[in-house]
């Protein structure tokens, strides 16, 4: 049985994905790999700190400020 919240995150999901992508694709190239490393080969902040020498904790405060870019990219106005 499918519920209506179901269906509807469905439809949010498919129109913030081509934003979600845009967006992403716009930061810096440091902070894309991350993403990618965090969220696409699901790396532990151990892991990502490692591959980018930096150190666990710094790679954990780095994710949070790249979230909230996002965040704030995809709740913002559009701006024309």
């Amino acid at each position: 049985m499918r519920f209506i919240c179901e269906e509807t995150q469905e439809f949010y999901l498919e129109e913030y994905i081509p934003l979600l992508k845009k967006v992403i694709s716009e930061l810096d190239p440091e902070d894309c790999q991350m993403v990618e490393l965090r969220f696409f080969e699901r790396r532990a902040f151990k892991e990502i700190g490692e591959i980018m020498d930096i150190t666990e904790n710094n790679a954990k405060v780095r994710m949070y400020r790249i979230l909230e870019k996002l965040k704030k990219a995809i709740t913002s106005p559009k701006k024309n």
